[in-house]
């Protein structure tokens, strides 16, 4: 592309300077340069990434069922048509609440309203009549002058949903002010209002010219290396979608939509399934529809069933061969294995044919092309009738995993003198069954395991990513040791006399087990081989506590309260510390106190006394009954009632004193 560039600027400079040898040499080049040398061309068609499945449908229709409380005529209007696009049956509750906004709307006068309102009256039908007086003479009014492209769609859709007949002087003046419209608004919105309005026109009013603008508007997408899609995001690029297949259908003509590109408009909708948006989930199921159910051009998706190994019991590849909403395409398609890659890269051509019973489910069985257990690339490639609109896919490749079945071969136990190097006795074992010959070894000796690990299929060693060899005590507690692989055979060496460290010493009999795993396996083993008897020479330590055994209950006890005294040494200190208020008021009476303001103060002193003995009554309840949380409470009250009576006496006294 740069030395394009180059040249074209060479071009271009050289008519700019009219050197006719620079002319020449630039467009010479220039020609070459497009004829000979490697483009960008489209790429090769491939299957759709995802579907949208029946269980994402039922999903879907929750999201438009969950808006019975309509905000309004276009959330209605996508809730029922929604549902019908999912395939479900209108709940009855929904179709009731439905048909009241109607009738509570059917006064409107707003064009796009009308549009919204008219389209669900003649989904609902039956059972439902509305009546829209002025809905034909609103949409036609709106056809005057020059107006937008939105407009000129609410006002066709409108008069078709009523049945009002569009002459083909209309439709013809329609297409005019339609092509203005979106040479003006320059919106890709518009083109996709525009495809959908000439579909319900007549052919001989111009549609053509309308249809010769699909190229146009599918250029301007945006394009990532799975994906196609418009600015406006899912509303733009259904409106596209579903306009201009309906108006390919209108002309029985194959729109200007390119395998490719129907497949990445199609990973670009199954990207968006899981909106929980009754508008996105809308315009998602439209746009979808219209990729799966027309006539020219229909992405499929070559997907496997299912993410089980092939084993020996499930030999079979089986890949699903479907549309955008995950139904059986229709004619005859065959899918093939082109080449099938090993674990190790090594790349082998099949070009074997899958069988199939209904268009639908295809299988092979893989499992007779496996040698070795891995992770295997399958590339498979479909071919249609050549009138046939279901895309063909080139190549899609699957990831399978291929497990097999282990085998223990040649597993024994062998008992040697650790000094000498003797065997003193040797054991063998028959995988799956324990062994009953009594073993026994003290710690003058060491244990010697073998054993080899095969395919069962193909008996070839094998090399796994987990083996141990695992002793169990009678008390559960347990000690793993790992043999070394030597060429096909496993090898563990273990010393008694170390064995002793390991289990403190404690002689007896103990369990040895074969524990394999791993990922390419399908059946993992814990193979119960023998029970040996261990004698150690150690002192046998003591048995360390367990760490998860119940502990013993801890019962809380409270300290005992200390003896209280005599009831009637309480009595007298409560009676001697009342005694001074006692003696303070004989006091007063005696020396013949002045109480006289406390009627001059008026009822403020009333209040302010009655409130201060509220205080010496709160303080005694919390003695015997509130806590200090409950009497806070009460204070706020009382103490600022007391505060307020208080001031007010105070003043009142003041005022008085002034006075006289």
């Amino acid at each position: 592309t740069s030395h394009v560039e180059e040249w074209f600027s060479l071009f271009v400079s050289g008519i700019m300077e009219m050197g006719v040898w620079r002319i020449l040499t630039g467009a010479c080049v220039l020609v070459c340069l497009f004829a000979f040398s490697p483009c960008e061309c489209e790429t090769a068609t491939s299957s759709l990434v995802d579907v949208i499945t029946a269980r994402d449908r039922r999903r879907l229709a929750d999201v438009f069922q969950a808006s019975v409380a309509f905000p309004d005529l276009a959330t209605l209007y996508q809730s029922v048509t929604g549902l019908e696009l999912t395939g479900s049956k209108l709940p009855s509750k929904l179709r009731d609440a439905a048909c009241q906004y109607l009738k509570d709307n059917q006064g409107t006068t707003d064009l796009g309203n009308l549009f919204y309102a008219t389209s669900v009256a003649a989904l609902i039908v039956d059972g439902c009549k509305v009546t829209f007086s002025q809905a034909e003479e609103k949409a036609r009014k709106a056809l005057d002058g020059q107006p937008s492209a939105e407009n000129i769609y609410f006002a066709i859709q409108t008069l078709t949903n009523i049945g009002a007949a569009i002459s083909v002087e209309t439709s013809q003046s329609v297409i005019t002010k339609l092509l203005k419209a979106v040479e003006t608004e320059e919106s890709v919105t518009s083109a996709g209002l525009a495809f959908s309005v000439g579909s319900l026109l007549p052919p001989s009013a111009g549609v053509n010219s309308l249809f010769d603008q699909i190229e146009d508007a599918v250029a301007q997408a945006d394009e990532t290396s799975t994906s196609l899609y418009f600015e406006g995001g899912l509303k733009t690029t259904s409106l596209v979608i579903v306009g201009a297949f309906e108006l390919a259908s209108k002309l029985s003509k194959s729109p200007s939509i390119t395998p490719v590109q129907a497949v990445k408009f199609g990973n670009y909708l199954v990207s968006s399934k899981y909106t929980s948006s009754v508008s996105d989930a809308f315009y998602l199921l439209s746009s979808a529809a219209a990729l799966a159910h027309n006539k020219y051009v229909v992405p499929v998706a070559l997907i496997s069933t299912e993410s089980a190994p092939i084993t020996s019991s499930n030999p079979k590849l089986d890949v699903k061969l479907s549309n955008i909403f995950d139904e059986k395409v229709s004619g005859a398609v065959t899918v093939t294995l082109g080449f099938l890659q090993q674990p190790d890269g090594t790349k082998e051509r099949r070009n074997k044919a899958l069988t199939t019973e209904d268009n639908y489910i295809y299988s092979y069985n893989l499992f007779n092309d496996i040698t070795t257990p891995g992770k295997y690339t399958v590339t498979l490639s479909t071919e249609t009738k050549s009138d046939s609109p279901v895309v063909e896919i080139e190549e899609v490749e699957l990831i399978v995993t291929a497990t097999y079945e282990v085998a223990v071969k040649s597993a024994r136990l062998s008992l040697e003198d650790k000094d000498q190097g003797v065997k003193v006795k040797t054991v063998s074992f028959n995988y799956p069954a324990k062994s009953t010959e009594a073993i026994e070894a003290d710690h003058h000796l060491k244990l010697v395991f073998t054993f080899e690990l095969v395919n069962s299929k193909t008996g070839d060693a094998v090399s796994v990513h987990q083996a141990f060899v695992r002793f169990r005590s009678s008390d559960s507690e347990e000690i793993y040791y790992v043999p070394e692989q030597k060429e096909r055979q496993y090898v563990l060496v273990v010393d008694v006399n170390k064995m002793g460290s390991d289990f403190g010493q404690n002689s007896g009999t103990y369990e040895a087990s074969l524990v394999v795993g791993d990922f390419s396996i399908q059946n993992p083993l814990q193979w119960k081989m023998a029970s040996v008897v261990l004698k150690f020479s150690g002192t046998p330590a003591e048995k360390k506590a367990n760490p998860y055994a119940v502990k013993p209950t801890i019962e809380h006890q409270f300290r005992t309260p200390e003896k209280r005294p005599p009831a009637t040494v309480s009595t007298i200190f409560t009676v001697l510390v009342g005694l001074p208020l006692v003696l303070l008021l004989i006091v007063w009476l005696l020396l013949g106190a002045n109480v006289s303001n406390i009627t001059d103060a008026g009822i403020w002193a009333v209040f302010f006394h009655i409130s201060l003995g509220g205080i010496f009554v709160l303080y005694y309840l919390f003695w015997v009954e509130l806590n200090m949380f409950q009497t806070l409470k009460y204070l706020t009250i009382i103490g600022a009632v007391t505060f307020i009576t208080g001031n007010k006496m105070l003043r009142k006294i003041a005022n008085n004193n002034k006075q006289a």
